[in-house]
């Protein structure tokens, strides 16, 4: 009984001696709760199961709250932008109405889910982790959950194992994802 104990003893101190730093999910956590300024541009594809709509925006989160998601593409509503702070929103874009409609079963926006997800990684559960490469890029993988109108979701990012900088995320409903995105121009401080 004493070799088993001793044995379990430095299979777990082996195994946090090779932990490195960001590799785990308290690191990942504090190091975007310690962040005051995020900016990135994010291609998104969403799945509303009888349409899929892909965007790219302009994505700039401040520590004080205000947070403006841009629209690059598609043409037709390039420049269209939401400012979300905790007293409200404004949607601004030259007299257009955009009807986007919430991601099935969920009642979550487009508007509002690359805010929920990016939050996740600050304050969100997380259930499992790993490392994966993505495209030959080392990658620490974690899946948090969370709920939305008491629909039970589930995100999966992978961050750059280097930088901590989020490479990709999927937003998954019921095993199903309804949210892809992909990360570039990220800037973080």
């Amino acid at each position: 009984m004493k070799k088993l104990a001793l044995a379990l003893m430095l299979l777990i101190l082996l195994t946090a001696c090779g932990q490195k730093e960001g590799e785990s999910s308290e690191d990942i956590r504090d190091y975007y709760r310690s962040l005051e300024h995020i900016e990135m541009t994010v291609t998104q594809r969403t799945d509303f199961g009888d349409r899929v709509l892909d965007f790219e925006v302009l994505y700039k989160w401040q520590k004080d709250g205000a947070c403006t998601i841009e629209t690059l593409s598609p043409q037709a509503i390039r420049g269209l932008t939401a400012t979300l702070r905790d007293d409200g929103a404004t949607l601004a874009f030259d007299q257009t109405i955009v009807e986007l409609g919430a991601l099935p079963g969920t009642g979550l926006s487009p508007l509002e889910a690359l805010p929920l997800m990016i939050g996740q990684w600050s304050d969100g559960y997380v259930s499992s982790s790993g490392r994966e490469k993505l495209a030959e890029q080392p990658c620490l993988r974690y899946t948090y959950k969370t709920t939305w109108n008491e629909t039970a979701l589930e995100q999966t990012v992978w961050f750059a194992q280097d930088s901590r900088a989020p490479v990709l995320a999927e937003l998954a409903a019921d095993g199903q994802v309804i949210v892809r995105c992909t990360f570039s121009g990220v800037n973080l401080t």
